[in-house]
């Protein structure tokens, strides 16, 4: 890969490829490939199994080459930006939206315990002349073959990000902190997310039938709705906070065996089922 390396004084920002402990293989990404991605018309980065540390000017990108290895795990990448922000607005890339410009892909070749994988996302091309109003949609593959949904990412590797703008979980609200840990959490448990996900469907569901919002029915018929979105809950409820809960035990442990001057933290979780 090409390094430019600039002003050390600068906070860079960093990616750490992993060895695995029990099979001593290199986990990571060894190959990036961007196309018509935020400032780069197109990009294509080799790695080494080791640590790697991104240095630059304001505006060099580096913070775009992490946003796209976040876009390999499921979601809007660590800037949650909609998929037509992230087009390239280079002069020979059309304008963000423009029937002649190229959507954005990445590209990569990851290596982890499961073994090797060519993994892509991009927007969908085909959406060019949508209206503007219009959801645009994620392609996702792995091996070149269309994955079912961008979940399938996440059983193959954990992407996890702290960004300055992030900070703020420490001292607000707890949902703030929830979700990060979630986060951390289908790193162990892949089916997590669609877990959590179900449970809040379920309980969106429940206060629309409390609040009086579903189709007409009788007392019976209600009771027997409620009772059902509430066995549903509970059992996503347990399953989400056993999950939890061996994660932040996992974390513990990690904790216990690191070697080094940084003070050591002790997680725990403060919640009625855990």
């Amino acid at each position: 890969m090409g390094r430019a390396w600039a002003d050390p004084e600068r906070s860079p920002s960093v990616a750490i490829p992993l060895v695995d402990r029990v099979t001593g293989a290199a986990n990571g990404i060894s190959h990036l490939s961007l196309t018509a991605f935020r400032n780069f018309r197109a990009l294509s980065l080799e790695f080494e199994p080791r640590p790697l540390v991104l240095t630059g000017c304001n505006g060099a990108g580096k913070s775009n080459l992490l946003e796209a290895v976040s876009f390999l795990a499921p979601g809007s990448g660590m800037r949650g930006a909609g998929l037509r922000e992230v087009d390239c607005r280079h002069l020979d890339n059309a304008p963000m939206g423009s029937p002649g410009g190229r959507a954005w892909a990445v590209h990569a070749r990851y290596s982890g315990r499961q073994g090797a994988f060519a993994l892509g996302t991009g927007r969908d091309p085909r959406e060019e002349s949508a209206d503007e109003n219009t959801r645009d949609r994620r392609l996702c593959r792995i091996e070149g073959a269309p994955a079912r949904s961008q979940a399938a990412f996440a059983e193959i590797l954990s992407i996890l990000w702290l960004t300055p703008s992030m900070d703020r979980i420490f001292v607000e609200r707890s949902s703030l902190r929830r979700r990060f840990l979630d986060r951390l959490v289908a790193g162990l448990h892949p089916e997590h997310p669609s877990r959590v996900s179900a449970y809040e469907q379920a309980m969106r569901e429940r206060a629309r039938v409390l609040r009086g919002d579903a189709p007409a029915a009788d007392g019976a018929e209600r009771d027997r709705w409620l009772s059902g979105l509430e066995v549903e809950m509970a059992g996503h409820a347990v399953a989400i906070a056993a999950a939890r809960g061996e994660t932040v035990d996992a974390l513990n442990a990690a904790m216990d065996e690191a070697v080094g001057p940084f003070p050591r933290a002790d997680l725990a979780i403060d919640g009625a089922v855990e």
